[in-house]
């Protein structure tokens, strides 16, 4: 069974799981795709960063 990282709070959820891996119950095999998204966090230090590898873009903005 692969592993599975739910990221998430009571606004907003990213299930994280490695590629080629079939997500229940569809059995769809999960891929990269690219995703861009906005945190606003007043304890992060602000700033937009990128995955050296895959097409991951978070930007994180003070409260």
């Amino acid at each position: 069974m692969a592993s599975v990282a739910w990221v998430d709070d009571r606004k907003a959820r990213f299930v994280v799981l490695p590629a080629g891996s079939e997500w229940y119950p569809t059995e769809t095999v999960a891929d990269s795709e690219p995703i861009s998204a906005t945190v606003v966090d007043s304890d992060a230090i602000p700033g937009t960063y990128a995955h050296p590898e895959l097409p991951y873009e978070i930007t994180v903005l003070e409260a």
